[in-house]
């Protein structure tokens, strides 16, 4: 009897650890995944990877939240499935003008074809910086809105996205959480929506608050030993609508049964563009969970979102990169840096 019982349990254990290999069912109707890759596998140095822009010819700007700089990466994906077949790191490049500064907290990374640089995101200072490939400053910044001044964002919830909107000339920003002029970051103790600022940087230089962004109710009732919430990451698609990554990240006391939510959805541009700092509506499209518990090793936290290939059908890739904190862990368990593929519906892809 005792191996009997011994024999069901190895093989429900058995079960559901190949379970929580399968890729989640995407919320919306045909979205589907496309895999999940360890990129250890292709000899990728563990980091803190927080943003990821395509900057043509299959190469990739990685920004790191601990370091002044960004590396360049070529993936290659198949293109009729959309998985991922190769990643390699082509070089890293350091700010040249920020190389002896203390760490700036690049979240975001976003390509600007037209000026031929790249913008990053630093939380810590609250602003845009232009830099071009070779990590040379480019002249350009923005005043950022008074309603964005770095006194009115909570710790750790400021600016965590950036994303080019070619259509109307602009890049789409937005805190991760709510201003402190409204209270309480949401969270375990403010189990509510929160209405996130989305701010608009016109390619002329001038900046404002556009609209506001209602995001999901948290899950988590406690803060644990580790907790964060709110917007991570944002994207426009030409053709098919700006995407929002909402993450919701809970570290339990003793770590086991600990979890990160996360959900992709679609907001109208045009609606951004003409809301007058009201709240715009949000359409799902995907949404999942990884954990970490005696049966799923996968937790991670995906805090980057680019567009990958376009397939031969017609349907277009979405890659999601994680942050691993540079292999935080120990022997038994550290996190690891993934990128998880999303392919969003063929039928879609007209809509505005």
């Amino acid at each position: 009897m005792k191996r009997n019982n011994i024999l069901h349990y190895s093989l429900l254990g058995l079960l559901c650890w190949c379970g929580a290999l399968l890729p989640h069912r995407a919320s919306s109707a045909g979205t589907v995944w496309a895999g999940t890759y360890n990129l250890a596998r292709w000899n990728i140095p563990a980091g803190d990877y927080s943003g990821i822009t395509p900057v043509g010819q299959g190469l990739y700007a990685v920004v790191n939240d601990k370091r002044n700089g960004f590396c360049l990466w070529e993936i290659r994906q198949d293109s009729l499935t959309g998985r991922v077949m190769q990643v390699k790191e082509v070089r890293q490049v350091a700010l040249q003008d920020r190389k002896t500064e203390p760490r700036l907290d690049l979240e975001a990374v976003s390509w600007w074809p037209e000026r031929n640089c790249l913008l990053l995101m630093s939380e810590q200072k609250q602003t845009v910086l232009a830099y071009d490939l070779t990590g040379a400053p480019v002249d350009f910044r923005w005043p950022m809105p008074v309603e964005a001044a770095p006194e009115k964002i909570h710790a750790n919830y400021g600016f965590e996205s950036l994303a080019r909107d070619e259509a109307h000339s602009c890049f789409w920003t937005c805190t991760e959480n709510v201003l402190r002029a409204e209270g309480l970051p949401v969270g375990p103790l403010r189990r509510e929506a929160a209405s996130v600022p989305v701010f608009c940087l016109n390619d002329d230089g001038t900046a404002r608050l556009a609209a506001r962004y209602p995001t999901d109710v948290p899950r988590a009732r406690t803060s644990g030993r580790a907790y964060c919430y709110g917007v991570s990451e944002l994207l426009v698609l030409p053709g098919y609508g700006l995407l929002v990554l909402e993450r919701e990240f809970f570290a339990s006391r003793n770590y086991l049964r600990s979890w990160v939510n996360h959900t992709v959805y679609r907001v109208d541009p045009e609606a951004l563009w003409t809301a007058g700092g009201k709240t715009v509506a949000k359409t799902p499209v995907a949404t999942f969970r990884t954990r970490l518990n005696p049966l799923s090793y996968r937790l991670a936290n995906f805090e980057g979102m680019a567009a990958g290939i376009r397939l031969a059908d017609g349907r277009q890739t979405v890659l999601l990169l994680c942050d691993a904190q540079s292999g935080a862990g120990n022997r038994l368990f550290h996190l690891k840096d993934y990128l998880r593929v999303l392919v969003l519906p063929a039928k879609t892809q007209t809509k505005n």
